[in-house]
């Protein structure tokens, strides 16, 4: 489902990007975009001839497949490692000009805003505290990427959450998973401490609410959602 999602959300950016004037800068401005490397990559073809396959190995051997015996087994591996190495390559250096934070506290002076963020960017277990100028004021309870050279962020959905353990205490980043009757269920894919946690959240209940079709345009087009 969310790579069916975000083909068609690429195939709308790209009519975008290539339509008449004005509309290619109304879409990096959609992604308060100073340099285009990222939006290119995120909606190129290129991307989805590595996620569809990727989709498709999933549903075949983890949602429908049998027991699968060593030698399969590295068949399978050679078969991933060699899609993850072609998506190393396209990516390349696209997001070194982005930064992806959490925003804390702010002054604000001149029409500035003096942002304390916590970087989510790079390999170390602790998250880094720093600090930038930006145009806006932004919500501590979500997430954010900016171009470096850009005064505006681009806010991501309500998917991905940075979380303190129920147990731990640790912050850490978690990936929406499912609804369940008591709430969602969200999974950390490097916290082993704590690597599922089950939280209401009323930005996602809002968010899943807008994505679905509503009742009667299903029932006029005969669209299932």
């Amino acid at each position: 489902m969310w790579v069916n999602l975000s083909q068609r959300l690429a195939k709308t950016a790209r009519r975008l990007l290539s339509g008449e004037a004005g509309t290619a800068e109304f879409c990096y401005e959609l992604f308060a975009a100073h340099d285009r490397d990222l939006i290119q990559m995120l909606t190129s073809k290129k991307l989805f001839g590595i996620l569809m396959p990727a989709s498709d190995y999933r549903n075949a051997w983890a949602g429908h497949g049998g027991a699968a015996g060593p030698s399969e087994q590295d068949r399978r591996l050679s078969v991933l490692e060699d899609l993850l190495a072609r998506t190393r390559a396209l990516i390349g250096t696209a997001f070194e000009t982005w930064i992806l934070l959490k925003p804390g506290s702010f002054t604000y002076t001149g029409g500035v805003y003096d942002l304390a963020y916590t970087s989510l960017m790079g390999t170390r277990p602790t998250f880094r505290q720093q600090r930038l100028p930006i145009g806006e004021p932004l919500d501590s309870g979500r997430l954010y990427l900016v171009n470096t050279g850009n005064m505006r962020a681009l806010e991501l959905v309500p998917l991905i959450r940075v979380i303190a353990g129920l147990k731990t205490g640790e912050d850490a980043v978690y990936f929406y998973n499912r609804l369940l009757p008591d709430g969602v269920r969200w999974v950390s894919y490097h916290f082993a401490a704590e690597p599922e946690l089950i939280l209401a959240d009323r930005d996602v209940d809002e968010l899943l609410s807008d994505l679905c079709v509503p009742d009667d345009a299903v029932e006029s087009t005969g669209v299932s959602t």
